[in-house]
């Protein structure tokens, strides 16, 4: 309790002319924040939740709203972010929205870019770590809670229930990485450190590239260079990288492996697809291990 008060301090801005009675309006950035809020909101009688995005081949990081999703935020009771939203989401929201950041207090990587960028400062794709997920599903348990103390009961349920499938997936990822995981690997999405350490992987270069996107010319002979220097030979991917640059980096002697970056799924996909893809990234690393 003490644990989740702390977690709480801070993460929610509530206002006091919250919908009483319902029904209340629940939107959510991305999927994995969306699949967290509906495993968290099951049975909760008029209470809707709604993910604002559709499916990514990019970066997160560079979304930026739509008029038109703008204007459906700026209905919202309630919205509930990871930190990787750029500021059309919070430009979009009324003044009597309450908020949930399920980032802070959270023990994010701190990551030290070349430049001034998003590779600079807190990386918030800690929903590629499992024990990340539980951590903040058990924050907007208790956020939601505090906002709708009524249903109090039905939201600890819920997320006992959510964590339950998440600690067995934890579990199920470990045994499959024990089998044998890279020593060593180059990472070439920011949000892969979450899952490289979840998997074992002691030693990493961290190459600054957005996800699904090519890499000049300049940029790769640069990368290639350093990627050369570290002795590594197995690279980390999202699933969504050009085949182009796939088939560059294998014709350069690399292995490449191409991971779920949870960037791509339906929202009506539900838990059960982000437990999938993420137990498929064990798979995939472990295929490649000693």
């Amino acid at each position: 309790m003490i644990l989740l008060c702390v977690l709480l301090s801070g993460c929610i801005r509530v206002d006091p002319d919250l919908p009483d009675p319902m029904p209340i309006t629940v939107y959510t950035s991305f999927f994995p924040v969306y699949v967290l809020a509906e495993a968290i909101t099951g049975d909760i009688p008029n209470l809707s939740v709604y993910c604002l995005t559709q499916p990514q081949n990019g970066c997160l990081r560079s979304y930026t709203l739509s008029d038109w999703d703008a204007a459906l935020l700026a209905g919202a009771d309630v919205f509930v972010s990871c930190g990787i939203e750029d500021a059309s989401f919070f430009n979009a929201l009324s003044d009597t929205t309450a908020t949930v950041d399920l980032s802070h207090n959270m023990p994010l990587i701190e990551s030290s870019g070349t430049e001034e960028s998003h590779f600079d400062g807190p990386n918030h794709w800690y929903f590629l770590s499992v024990a990340g997920m539980r951590s903040m599903l058990a924050v907007l348990a208790g956020a939601m809670a505090q906002l709708d103390p009524d249903c109090a009961v039905i939201y600890e349920a819920n997320r006992a229930a959510a964590d339950e499938k998440l600690a067995s997936l934890e579990s199920e990822m470990k045994a499959v990485c024990s089998s044998g995981v890279p020593e060593s690997a180059i990472l070439m999405q920011e949000g892969l450190e979450y899952i490289a350490r979840e998997a074992g992987i002691g030693q990493y270069l961290i190459i600054e590239r957005e996800a699904g996107a090519p890499m000049g010319d300049n940029e790769y002979a640069s990368a290639l260079k350093r990627m050369k220097g570290s002795g590594y030979s197995t690279i980390l991917i999202e699933r969504q990288a050009p085949d182009s640059l796939v088939r560059l980096l294998e014709a350069d002697g690399f292995t490449v492996i191409k991971l779920d970056i949870m960037n791509d799924h339906l929202p009506s996909d539900g838990l059960e697809s982000y437990m999938n893809g993420m137990l498929r990234n064990a798979a995939a690393i472990a295929q490649t291990g000693p």
